[in-house]
């Protein structure tokens, strides 16, 4: 996701007055209520939004927190509710070149 989307996000939640983490971030205008994963799949379907889905929101969230922790997994597992440090691991430690390059250029 790009900076540009996350402000955008970022723009809406103030809109709608969400502050908590944990709020629904897309809900219904009706009664304010989560928007289901299908009701999602729809909304993405009729505006174009091609092979976005809702639970990359979730992932970009978790990479945010994995690279601005400096790596800190743990913190990644507890914000995202995963009941193991394994399932968090698994998507979000990655062989990142860049940082791969700034380790090594620093060796001595």
């Amino acid at each position: 996701i790009t900076d540009s989307s996350y402000a955008t996000i970022r723009d809406y939640m103030e809109l709608w007055n969400i502050s908590d983490v944990k709020s629904p971030l897309f809900i219904t205008n009706a009664d304010r209520t989560r928007l289901t994963v299908r009701a999602m799949q729809k909304l993405c379907g009729k505006y174009s939004c091609g092979s976005i889905h809702p639970h990359m929101f979730r992932h970009y969230v978790g990479t945010k927190i994995y690279e601005t922790s400096n790596g800190n997994i743990k913190m990644v597992a507890t914000q995202l509710g995963h009941s193991s440090i394994e399932t968090s691991s698994k998507f979000y430690i990655k062989n990142n070149n860049k940082e791969t390059v700034n380790v090594l250029n620093n060796v001595r």
